[in-house]
């Protein structure tokens, strides 16, 4: 921008060095000229950033070399660490994430709350839809050092039971009818089965977080 402005200055300076006529509307043109450049100078003085003073610079030297700490240290913790809570940005934990952490800690209520939602999912999909999903949870579970370890304490034998019916049900959702299918499971004792879960369910419904 300025070369544009002093060449532009230059242009005038020529036509004066060889006595050249000048018009009203170059006198103009240079008044704008000087105007524009003494802008163009405040402007860069505003927007250039102020010099650290001395001072500021010798600081933090100065309290190292005398061994005092510094007013406010840099804390390079994420943010995680600084707040207790989870970093901006992180993901967070999948289903699955989160049920392996509660087997590896023995947390009993949130595996029953996990439980609990899988069973009553299965048992609307059969009886709707006669179908049975997957069962990602129970999956997880039963091959845990929990279910082997709670297995009697718990009383967790109608779950087995249930989840056996679940996987016969895949098989026979292949070529029965959702009425068959319906048929099949009350033989098997589903009312019964279900009627054991919310026995077994029950102590910890609405008790996890």
């Amino acid at each position: 921008m300025l070369r544009v402005r002093f060449l532009e200055l230059d242009t005038i300076f020529q036509r004066v060095a060889y006595a050249r006529p000048i018009s009203e509307i170059e006198m103009e043109l240079l008044a704008a000229l000087a105007e524009r450049l003494r802008k163009s100078f405040e402007t860069e003085g505003k927007t250039s950033p102020p010099r650290p003073r001395p001072e500021q610079k010798a600081a933090a030297p100065e309290a190292l070399a005398s061994g005092q700490p510094l007013t406010a240290p840099l804390d390079l913790r994420p943010a995680a660490t600084k707040t207790g809570g989870q970093a901006p940005g992180s993901p967070a934990p999948s289903a699955k994430e989160t049920l392996l952490q509660a087997l590896e800690a023995g947390d009993t209520k949130r595996i029953m709350a996990a439980l609990y939602k899988e069973v009553v999912r299965a048992a609307d999909a059969i009886f709707k839809e006669g179908k049975a999903p997957a069962c990602p949870v129970w999956e997880t579970v039963r091959e845990s050092a929990w279910y082997t370890q709670n297995f009697r304490p718990l009383s967790l034998a109608p779950l087995s039971h249930f989840f056996d019916i679940v996987e016969d049900t895949k098989e026979l959702a292949r070529s029965a009818s959702r009425e068959e299918i319906l048929e099949a499971v009350r033989n098997r004792g589903f009312a019964q089965t279900l009627l054991q879960l919310k026995e077994l369910f029950q102590p910890y419904l609405g008790s996890a977080s």
